[in-house]
């Protein structure tokens, strides 16, 4: 699956109400190709959807941006990560992971 084919499912798949979007978790672990529901690899699924790492762990607020953070902390926690774990992978307090699952 190529880099545009899976922006395009992100784009197609999403669902926006209100000023939250949602993405089916499915399609995450479809991206991610992750069966296990331990271990999710943070890097490859940005490098799959084309976001730099450098960006994604810094504080840049745009909207495409915290989208995929959302996503991420969904997931983590779905899976049984902790906030405070959750934060550690993604370079955030656990106060900011428990917004970003809130505002997922």
């Amino acid at each position: 699956m190529t880099s545009q084919e899976i922006k395009l499912i992100l784009q197609r798949d999403k669902k926006i109400v209100g000023n939250y979007v949602y993405y089916p978790i499915e399609l995450i672990d479809l991206i991610t190709g992750t069966e296990s529901k331990n271990e999710i690899d943070i890097n490859a699924f940005l490098s799959k959807i084309g976001i730099s790492k450098n960006v994604f762990y810094s504080d840049v607020k745009r909207t495409n941006i915290t989208d995929v953070r959302h996503v991420v902390c969904k997931v983590l926690r779905q899976n049984g990560h902790t906030f405070t774990d959750i934060g550690k992978k993604i370079g955030r307090d656990y106060s900011s992971v428990i917004h970003l699952i809130d505002s997922y």
